[in-house]
């Protein structure tokens, strides 16, 4: 097995707090890079679709429960759905593997069904696994994130800031919230473990 199919494969289900209290009961949802299927333990009894370059990948994802896993090459084809059919789309560690993130937000954007969500989850280049990944193609920062997602015709973007499964880290989210660059670029430096969790993790609407 390829390096970039374990790393693809390892994802597990983590979403943030806000996200999942936004995600109502009957939400249809899409996963960008379905991977192994993992969002289908956080949304046992949701309606989940999928796509993903993998066909291993949709193997696993049919095997979790997804309605529909479809093979789609998010740099070369459309999405496969009709105008407005979710109402959640949650794209994790996808961008930043593609030539071409604009024609992919603005598929996304064009398959979200009005006052939609979208989240997207990418890793920074302070994340040390990063340049671990040769499939990695382009960093993101806060700022160029958000460009291109206003520019795909989203609005009210919502950053959030979290580290999972780190204790005593209050103080340091604190300082993350305030988008002060220099001083996560330092804290990146000096703490190997920060660095590993370094990602940026935004929620969109339509």
């Amino acid at each position: 097995m390829s390096y970039y199919l374990k790393h693809h494969l390892s994802h597990q289900a983590s979403l943030p707090s806000p996200l999942i209290n936004l995600i109502q009961p009957k939400d249809s949802i899409l996963d960008v890079g379905c991977g192994n299927g993992s969002l289908k333990q956080l949304f046992p009894r949701h309606q989940l679709s999928g796509v993903d370059i993998l066909p291993d990948s949709l193997t696993l994802a049919r095997k979790a429960g997804y309605a529909k896993v479809l093979l789609v090459n998010l740099d070369q084809d459309k999405l496969p759905f009709k105008a407005n059919s979710f109402d959640v789309i949650i794209c994790r560690q996808v961008l930043e593997h593609l030539l071409f993130p604009v024609k992919a937000t603005l598929e996304m954007y064009r398959v979200l069904r009005p006052k939609g969500i979208l989240f997207v989850s990418v890793p920074t280049r302070a994340n040390r696994k990063f340049d671990d990944d040769y499939t990695h193609i382009r960093p993101f920062t806060r700022h160029s994130l958000a460009t291109l997602l206003y520019d795909a015709g989203f609005t009210r973007l919502h950053f959030v800031h979290q580290l999972r499964g780190i204790p005593g880290l209050g103080l340091i989210e604190q300082l993350l919230r305030l988008n002060l660059e220099p001083a996560k670029s330092s804290l990146a430096q000096q703490l190997p473990w920060l660095r590993q969790s370094a990602n940026i993790e935004v929620i969109a609407r339509k």
